[in-house]
């Protein structure tokens, strides 16, 4: 399972929160993460997901969106990541 994170450069309230959340989650379910920051949206260094424009925060599981532009809770994203294992 990949779990990618779209963050604000530099990041704001959101984004460290979610940082905060997906290190914890991935300490108990082993998955990858990757960052993409805004800035590498800017240069068009990621793939075709990013094709639209997105609001950021935003959370990507297996090239699924799962959450954009807000806030999440551990619970929120632990369902779904129990969802995909």
């Amino acid at each position: 399972m990949v779990v990618k994170l779209y963050l604000n450069e530099p990041p704001g309230k959101r984004c460290n929160n979610i940082t905060l959340v997906v290190t914890e989650l991935r300490t108990k379910y082993g998955f990858n993460v990757e960052v993409v920051k805004k800035a590498d949206l800017n240069q068009g260094v990621c793939d075709v997901s990013c094709s639209t424009i997105l609001s950021l925060p935003a959370v990507e599981i297996n090239g699924e969106m799962i959450f954009e532009g807000r806030d999440i809770s551990l619970d929120e994203l632990e369902s779904e990541v129990i969802r995909r294992l």
